[in-house]
């Protein structure tokens, strides 16, 4: 308990020592409150796509598929909005939706297929990279300003608090969170205890999809109009991004 408790205080250090260091290197730019509200809020997606990518790498697996998955998501959600006249209940649900549904074929074709994640989701990549590109006409979709509003605070902060609350709650109050915890330790051994290692892994992918969704919602929101990337395999950096922090 101590050793968690101490590891915490690490984590939550770390930011706060940097935006010292920042804060004297840049004095007053940094700490203008506008420069550092937008600095938090930027701070949103990043963290949403952190908890997407998560519980798969627990399990040793990469997704290369999520940023391909957000672009389709958003597209699709914001047409989906536009059209229906939802606004921001449209611009919730359906991003969402679609990333479950994208991340639930992915872990299916994965368990028929039996290759590696990393190889199966960046053919996945390639399709639903294509799917945004011929959508459409080509041209994308966009919402109004207006309804960009979970790029700003406090939306954006309430989509990363409930995020936060059901990642947490999933990886460290279940028993889908042992499991991940056990099979991440030791495939080998979770085996023999009887654990159902392909149904473990369908669940993390199939959980990533839901905070894709999160991270979805604000990358729409940042920027209004989402446009299929231009390049094969463009999707992926939005990945990098959060690995980056």
């Amino acid at each position: 308990m101590k050793s968690k408790l101490f590891n915490t205080g690490k984590a939550l250090l770390l930011p706060v020592i940097l935006c010292a260091v920042f804060g004297l290197l840049a004095g007053e730019r940094f700490l203008d409150a506008k420069v550092f509200s937008a600095i938090c809020n930027q701070t949103v997606y990043t963290t949403l796509l952190s908890f997407a990518m998560a519980m798969t790498m627990e399990l040793g697996m990469w997704n290369f598929a999520l940023g391909a998955i957000i672009y389709l998501s958003s597209m699709v959600g914001a047409h989906a909005a536009e059209t229906l006249g939802l606004g921001p209940v449209g611009l919730v649900v359906f991003p969402i939706l679609i990333s479950v549904v994208c991340c639930a074929v992915l872990a299916l074709l994965y368990r028929q297929i039996k290759m590696p994640l990393m190889i199966v989701a960046l053919g996945g990549a390639l399709v639903v990279e294509s799917i945004c590109r011929i959508i459409y006409n080509g041209r994308g979709a966009s919402i109004g300003f207006k309804d960009g509003i979970f790029a700003k605070a406090p939306y954006c902060y309430i989509l990363l608090v409930i995020g936060f609350v059901i990642f947490y709650f999933l990886y460290n109050l279940t028993s889908f969170g042992q499991d991940l915890h056990a099979v991440g330790s030791s495939q080998e051994i979770s085996y023999s205890a009887g654990l159902d290692i392909q149904k473990i892994k369908t669940k993390a992918i199939i959980w990533g999809g839901v905070f894709a969704g999160f991270a979805s919602i604000v990358f729409l929101s940042n920027n209004i109009k989402i446009v299929a990337p231009s390049n094969e395999f463009g999707s992926v950096g939005l990945i990098f991004e959060a690995m980056m922090g």
